[in-house]
């Protein structure tokens, strides 16, 4: 039968170093060495670590500093005519002849719609003959008067009658002339809308006649740039089809502005050039005053991500500057925040 102490053997288990006293002598030792601090203390040393990346040799550098630059903003706007005539019929008749087409040149004065005016010379004709009859019997009335033959009353009477029949007949010529459209200027014939055959009501628009040569580009500028253009100052215009530059001159600036946009239509007088159409689309280029900027060549540039770095050089090495861009014309580009005037950079970054 096994008469031994279950604790000990479990504590002999745990701890299987055998229990002498050589043992707890070595231990004793050991821990009066590390209080007293007896043996070589290792001291912790330093290590310097340089910032960025070793420069080449053959590296090229430039320093970055501020300039003058003057911003030059578009604002899109749409050519039209000032001298524009948008016609319409001023009867319910119907459209006998039109006489023009789209684009066709045509002079003030002339013929374009000839509308159905029989009805109109019937009333005239009408008109006419009431008219001779009331003239008539105003001079009757009046050799009457003078023998004292005829009163006073009768007088004013056949007056009023000669005069009434006389504004009908004039209103029954005005009429009649409405039924021939004629051009109000000399100019191009645009947005031609009728044809022989339709019917044409008061107020309905048959066709437009624009002067080509007082062609304008129209523009809402923003409220901010409208102090930076006067009446009568060149400006500066760019259209399409074909695309080109042209010089312009300030004609008019509205002056309230839109309470949506914020912005106020200015009309830019353009000129004569032959092949300008309304409805084209142009652009007006503003030019603001002169400002401090800081600008780098594009090729110190490089991008990580959607970040942007360029390498400033210090001491032999390239340092990585995380830096903010604006805009570019293709070989520069404005930095906005991340380096300071008088510090450089790698005009090639080291990768």
């Amino acid at each position: 039968m096994n008469t031994q102490n279950p604790i000990r053997n479990f504590q002999s288990l745990e701890n299987p170093v055998p229990q002498t006293s050589n043992h707890w002598k070595i231990l004793t030792i050991a821990a009066a060495l590390a209080v007293s601090g007896c043996g070589n203390k290792v001291q912790p040393g330093q290590t310097t670590v340089e910032r960025g990346i070793a420069a080449p040799a053959n590296a090229v550098t430039i320093v970055v500093k501020d300039e003058l630059f003057s911003e030059r903003l578009d604002v899109m706007g749409t050519v039209a005519s000032a001298a524009r005539a948008q016609i319409s019929s001023k009867l319910n008749a119907v459209v006998e002849a039109v006489f023009v087409t789209a684009g066709q040149a045509v002079t003030n004065g002339q013929l374009l719609v000839q509308l159905d005016d029989r009805d109109l010379r019937t009333q005239l004709v009408a008109a006419e003959s009431q008219l001779l009859q009331a003239a008539t019997e105003r001079k009757r009335v009046a050799k009457l008067f003078d023998q004292q033959a005829a009163t006073e009353q009768m007088k004013t009477a056949a007056d009023a009658a000669a005069n009434t029949a006389f504004a009908q007949a004039e209103h029954a010529r005005v009429a009649l002339s409405w039924a021939e459209i004629r051009s109000p200027l000399n100019g191009l014939v645009n947005d031609k809308q009728v044809d022989a055959g339709n019917l044409a009501n008061p107020g309905q628009p048959l066709l437009a006649v624009y002067d080509p040569k007082q062609l304008r580009l129209e523009v809402a500028v923003p409220a901010r740039l409208i102090p930076l253009l006067k009446l009568g100052d060149e400006a500066d215009v760019t259209v399409e089809n074909p695309a080109r530059e042209l010089k312009g001159c300030v004609e008019e600036i509205v002056s309230e502005a839109d309470p949506v946009s914020r912005t106020q239509k200015m009309k830019i007088r353009l000129p004569d050039s032959g092949d300008l159409r309304p409805g084209q689309f142009g652009r007006l280029w503003i030019n603001t005053p002169p400002q401090p900027a800081m600008f780098i060549p594009t090729s110190a540039v490089y991008r990580a991500g959607q970040l942007e770095f360029v390498q400033v050089a210090k001491d032999g090495r390239a340092e990585r500057r995380l830096v903010k861009t604006g805009r570019t014309d293709g070989t520069r580009i404005q930095i906005l925040s991340g380096l300071q005037t008088g510090e450089q950079i790698l005009m090639k970054p080291v990768m």
